[in-house]
């Protein structure tokens, strides 16, 4: 087993390329502290980056390729590098030079028995309005409905310990979500700040676009986060109020009734029926839902430590 996996997603970046194993050889020689791999995986890219790459390979032993023959995105990118890869440590990183690599050992540092992924921070952000305001609101819902005190959940640059990846899958875009993952799956997560420098080749591939996209896989993250062993929670809750706002409107209507008010043509009376109805079937879909976790889902495991007797609690 190796000491440390670099994965570094790639796609058009052919001109980052040379300059970004430069840095990463200054800041990991090959024959320096950590055993390590660089696994460099080529996302279908439409450029030189698969040339550039394979004459990388000839001067250094520790480089990996994988290539896709189309452009798959990031987050397989990603799934594929972590299925690959061998190192006890993982570190992921973009190609497009604009996190320092020189991070890399100082949050390698921050690992230990209690922090177990470090995420990236860009504080001083080198990029356009378009990405930064998406991202401060996504961080900002974060931080408000989680009690996950991380700035920058989006950052490229990471690094955690193999345990992680073997307690949780990554789909549609989730790649951006990982701490987040990491936080529900029962790791303690940390950040680094970052010297995060401007984008010096190329243009992003990512626009204003994704972030529908990112809105959507964040509210999926966070209702399997929050409600995978309880889905009962989530919709007999919401049921049980729908259910009993119906029900206090009926009972209002019903008063006047006894009092001798026509209450059948009113539009209240409609809704409180369509109400109660709605809160039923809400609750009941609570009980289906934990009903299949019950026969299909594989029983839990946390992550934990075993204190043998005599072993000193840390």
């Amino acid at each position: 087993m190796l000491d440390l996996s670099l994965i570094i997603p790639t796609y058009n970046e052919a001109e980052s390329l040379s300059e970004l194993h430069a840095q990463l050889c200054h800041v990991l020689p090959p024959q320096g502290k950590f055993n390590a791999e660089i696994l460099y995986i080529d996302d279908g890219s439409s450029d030189d980056s698969y040339s550039i790459l394979k004459q990388l390979q000839k001067t250094d032993v520790r480089i990996r390729i994988i290539r896709f023959p189309k452009n798959m995105g990031k987050t397989i990118a990603l799934a594929q590098g972590f299925k690959l890869c061998q190192g006890n440590i993982i570190v992921t990183l973009d190609a497009d030079l604009q996190n320092d690599p020189g991070d890399i050992i100082p949050m390698i540092e921050q690992l230990n028995e209690k922090v177990d992924l470090v995420c990236g921070w860009r504080k001083i952000r080198k990029d356009p309005w378009h990405k930064t305001i998406p991202s401060l609101f996504i961080n900002f819902v974060i931080r408000h409905l989680v009690n996950l005190d991380i700035h920058d959940v989006n950052c490229g640059l990471k690094v955690f310990k193999r345990e992680i990846i073997k307690k949780f899958q990554l789909f549609g875009k989730q790649h951006r979500y990982i701490p987040l993952k990491a936080y529900f799956s029962g790791y303690y997560i940390t950040e680094h700040i970052l010297n995060h420098r401007p984008r010096q080749y190329g243009q992003s591939k990512y626009g204003f676009l994704r972030f529908p996209e990112g809105v959507f896989d964040l509210l999926s993250i966070l209702f399997i986060g929050k409600f995978n062993r309880s889905p009962i929670y989530l919709f007999g809750g919401l049921g049980f109020m729908i259910f009993m706002v119906g029900f206090l409107i009926l009972s209002y209507l019903s008063v006047g009734w006894l009092f001798g008010q026509w209450i059948s043509s009113r539009p209240l009376f409609s809704m409180s029926i369509l109400l109660i109805i709605f809160g039923f079937q809400m609750i009941s879909i609570g009980l289906l839902a934990e009903l299949m976790l019950n026969l299909f889902s594989p029983d839990y495991e946390p992550p934990y430590d075993e204190i043998e007797p005599g072993d000193e609690a840390k």
